[in-house]
């Protein structure tokens, strides 16, 4: 069982965040999971993945959260970035 602290490490947490669109969001998001892995998948990979997750529905859950994720066949281990932002923004 994968732990909350093998997931997020401080890096991967940015509170007070401030982007002006979903689709930079999942960016920020796809910059953060693939940083520190040079053997793993790139950034763009990362982002395609997730935006694909996203044309099959939204993974916004209402009152601020969303969830947005993706599963890649190269990633032999889970991976989490946290992002509080400072104000919301649409996310369909």
């Amino acid at each position: 069982m994968t732990t909350l602290s093998a997931l997020l490490n401080r890096e991967r947490v940015l509170l007070q965040a401030s982007f002006g669109s979903k689709k930079r969001v999942l960016e920020y998001l796809s910059e953060q999971l693939a940083s520190g892995d040079d053997e793993g998948p790139s950034v763009n990979t990362i982002f395609s993945c997730l935006l694909e997750r996203e044309r099959l529905g939204s993974t916004g859950l209402n009152h601020g959260v969303a969830l947005p994720h993706g599963r890649l066949e190269a990633l032999q281990q889970p991976r989490a970035v946290f992002l509080k932002l400072q104000q919301g923004l649409v996310y369909d």
